[in-house]
C-alpha cells in the first residue's frame, strides 16, 4: 500500500481484505474520514501505532493475520463498536488500552491464544473483557 493512501482524506470505507498485505503504512492516520477499515486474511503482523488517530472508526476488522500485539493507541478509538481480531495465532495478550473504547459492542478475540484472559472472562462477551482490563489495567486508579 503506498503512503499516498494518506491523501484520500475523505475516504469512509476501506476495504484491503485477502491481499496478502504485510505492512500498513502509517499514512494510514491520516484518513480521519474513515469509519471502516476492513483488513482480515492478510498477513500483517503489527498495526501501525497511527490507527489510534482514526477517530471516526466504527469497525476494526483484523482477523486472520498474524497479528503479534494490538497497540494501546486503540484505546483511542472512541467510536469504534466492533472489532474483529479473531483467528491471530500470534495475538497472546490485549493492551489494557482497549477498556478505553467505551462504545465497543463486538469484540471477536476467537481462536486467538490470549494467555493473560481466562476462558471463562473472553466466553462473557466484549462488557466483560473491557471490565478485566479495567480491573487488572496498571493504570487504574485506587
Amino acid at each position: 500500500i503506498p503512503s499516498t493512501i494518506g491523501n484520500l482524506r475523505k475516504l469512509r470505507i476501506l476495504d484491503l481484505e485477502e491481499n496478502r498485505i504485510e505492512v500498513l503504512p502509517n499514512e494510514i492516520g491520516l484518513l480521519h474520514e474513515l469509519q471502516k477499515l476492513i483488513l482480515q486474511t492478510n498477513q500483517i503482523s503489527i498495526l501501525p501505532r497511527s490507527i489510534g488517530h482514526l477517530s471516526n472508526l466504527t469497525h476494526l476488522s483484523v482477523s486472520e493475520n498474524n497479528l503479534q500485539y494490538l497497540p494501546e493507541e486503540i484505546g483511542s478509538l472512541e467510536n469504534l463498536e466492533n472489532l474483529y481480531i479473531n483467528q491471530n495465532p500470534c495475538l497472546e495478550k490485549l493492551p489494557y488500552e482497549l477498556a478505553l473504547c467505551q462504545n465497543l459492542k463486538y469484540l471477536n478475540i476467537d481462536k486467538c491464544p490470549l494467555s493473560t484472559i481466562p476462558p471463562e472472562i473472553q466466553a462473557g462477551g466484549p462488557s466483560l473483557v473491557l471490565q478485566w482490563l479495567k480491573m487488572h489495567s496498571p493504570y487504574r486508579q485506587m
